[in-house]
């Protein structure tokens, strides 16, 4: 059983690796945490009260972060549709705690068992985190990162990953910090694509119905604005990669962000490491076993 927080803010990717997570059953999910980034910080924390009740995980604390970074404006990504989950989920006002980096803490100091940190947005929750209490952040046993490009064209200005153009400066805090992490970058997911006719395999048809919905709104935007045939699953593959690390092939790296707004404004580069045991070193996902995580997929969403 892996002990985890979830920092995240859904948008459909995050949506389908939410559900993976719970309904799985290999996490003891001691928190999730909203971030802005896809969508502003109200529709991020509703479509997470929205999946903890469509999973039947109400018991699971629900903290709300950061609203933007923590420098810049918030960039969203619109391809998500209405309220960020295309319009699957019913208009209501979220709960808003302002908390989630001290809650956070506040976990990871007190858990009898190490902390996995799993995020899946923006890194902005992580890095307040880690600026409010550095001590108690180091005793995360791992920060699983969905973010960043090493080779792909990324999706965003300057061939940088959405996730961390939002918030570089976040990123760096983290990445900087030393305390393993494992990133999954585009390029390891792009291969994979995803219509909404994989998910009919769902057994629960209260949850194999929205995520059709969200899938087929997600594939035809993405398909008027790009022509792509399918849509990859960012998020999902991070929290497969916490769930079946032996899937993947990681290579040590140092990593470093770019942080001017003209130049390479979230771009990263992973510089090759030779001492892999170091402390504070990035480790960065370069192949996937492909055939394993779609037979597995659907597997461990039934549960």
């Amino acid at each position: 059983m892996i002990d985890a927080i979830i920092d995240t803010d859904p948008g459909i990717d995050d949506a389908l690796a939410i559900l993976l997570a719970l309904k799985s059953g290999r996490f003891r999910v001691h928190a999730m945490t909203t971030v802005a980034g896809n969508s502003p910080i109200e529709d991020t924390t509703a479509n997470a009260e929205f999946l903890l009740a469509l999973a039947g995980r109400g018991d699971i604390p629900l903290y709300t972060g950061a609203r933007k970074p923590l420098q810049r404006d918030l960039v969203t990504a619109p391809v998500h549709g209405k309220g960020g989950l295309a319009g699957v989920r019913q208009d209501r006002p979220a709960s808003l705690t302002d908390d989630a980096p001290a809650k956070t803490v506040e976990i990871v100091r007190d858990s009898t068992q190490p902390i996995t940190l799993i995020a899946l947005g923006p890194l902005t929750n992580v890095a307040q985190a880690i600026l409010l209490d550095a001590e108690a952040m180091s005793r995360v046993q791992e920060i699983v990162v969905m973010g960043g490009t090493f080779g792909g064209p990324g999706n965003m200005p300057h061939g940088s990953e959405f996730n961390l153009y939002v918030d570089p400066e976040a990123a760096d805090i983290v990445f900087r910090f030393p305390v393993r992490t494992a990133v999954v970058p585009l390029e390891v997911c792009d291969p994979l694509k995803f219509h909404s006719d994989y998910f009919k395999a769902l057994r629960d048809e209260d949850i194999r119905r929205p995520v059709t919905r969200m899938m087929s709104g997600f594939y035809e935007t993405l398909l008027s604005l790009k022509q792509e045939a399918g849509v990859a699953l960012y998020d999902p593959i991070t929290v497969y990669y916490a769930i079946n690390p032996s899937a993947f092939k990681l290579t040590p790296r140092q990593i470093s962000i770019g942080l001017d707004d003209s130049t390479d404004r979230g771009r990263t580069t992973g510089t090759a490491v030779i001492d892999s045991e170091s402390s504070g070193l990035n480790f960065v996902a370069e192949s996937l076993d492909l055939q394993a995580f779609r037979r597995d997929f659907i597997k461990l969403l039934n549960g």
